[in-house]
């Protein structure tokens, strides 16, 4: 009895047959390997051009960023000094907005936007705690950021 029995990879020709894939005359197999191929080219090309123009945009990013941070550093310390120029400031901004204003509105209006826009530049540079005799003047954070 033992003798009639088969192992199961000597039972069929027609197993054998369905599990070798190595045939290279099968037309599907041959158009899968194709549409394979051609879809990692795609998937290539795409890839690079992805990391190419990523590079160019981080490089040209990284530049702009720099001179963002130098500005911005040379602004910080325009407004750490905005109280050597309050008068000027004030002035400016008062006549500044009173001017818009005026042309748009008319003289009693822009008059008094411009009153407006001088305590607003006021405030800014001095705070209103200065006024009333408040510690809030800006030669206190000039003299302990300099210390």
């Amino acid at each position: 009895m033992a003798a009639q029995e088969e192992s199961p990879a000597q039972s069929s020709p027609q197993h054998a047959q369905t599990t070798n894939n190595n045939d290279n005359n099968d037309p599907l197999l041959s158009s899968i390997r194709q549409l394979v191929t051609q879809t990692n080219k795609t998937l290539s090309s795409f890839e690079q051009s992805t990391v190419e123009s990523s590079t160019t945009l981080v490089s040209r990013l990284s530049s702009l960023a720099s001179q963002i941070r130098h500005v911005a550093s040379k602004a910080v310390v325009a407004y750490d000094h905005r109280g050597y120029y309050g008068p000027q400031i004030c002035a400016g901004a008062a006549l500044l907005v009173g001017g818009v204003v005026g042309m748009r509105r008319g003289k009693a209006v822009g008059a008094l936007a411009g009153g407006v826009g001088g305590l607003a530049a006021y405030e800014n540079v001095y705070g209103l705690g200065s006024a009333f005799g408040g510690k809030n003047d800006w030669r206190d954070k000039i003299q302990r950021s300099g210390q």
